[in-house]
């Protein structure tokens, strides 16, 4: 910051000439590296929000995508003979499944190829679920009349020590 005039020059050795320069030069640019120092945090900064930017767009594409698999399994899936709980569950199965081409939009092809293998697998296990219990009623050739199986309540609750009359009340109310 001190001019030096030129007299100091002259009584002034090359060494301190030099140091007195490097001095002069240090304290002009030091504004200038301070500056270059918050641009360089202020760039750090951006790349970070520049980063959570993209994950929060990918997060939003990859649920619009779900949203929208969802919403075509779902419209196929309602004229099929599947009970609401198993629909749900094709459908569910099948969109957390689904694929983007390259362009950004859904594969409804790969898609389709998916919910149709879920819905074959659903309808196998509810058709294996719900075989039949046979030999209960007198169709079946099995089962008794509802007289026969009051009957046969009251004569367990006696055994049990109840009354005739409790055991025919008991009997009535297990029916």
């Amino acid at each position: 910051e001190e001019d030096i005039d030129e007299s100091q020059e002259d009584q002034m050795t090359p060494e301190e000439m030099k140091q007195a320069v490097a001095d002069g030069i240090a304290e002009a640019i030091k504004p200038i590296g301070e500056r270059l120092d918050k641009l360089e945090e202020s760039s750090t900064e951006q790349a970070e929000v520049e980063e959570t930017a993209e994950v929060r767009a990918q997060r939003a594409e990859t649920a619009l995508l779900i949203r929208e698999a969802r919403d075509h399994v779902n419209a196929k899936q309602k004229v099929q003979a599947l009970p609401d709980a198993a629909r749900v569950k094709v459908v569910d199965e099948s969109a957390n499944q689904a694929t983007a081409k390259d362009d950004g939009s859904l594969d409804t092809e790969a898609l389709d190829k998916v919910a149709e293998a879920s819905h074959a697998e659903m309808v196998k296990l509810l058709g294996s679920a719900q075989s039949p219990v046979r030999g209960i009623t007198e169709a079946d050739g099995g089962g008794d009349s509802d007289s026969e199986i009051i009957s046969s309540l009251e004569e367990s609750f006696a055994r049990l020590g109840m009354s005739e009359a409790g055991a025919k009340t008991a009997a009535a109310g297990r029916r």
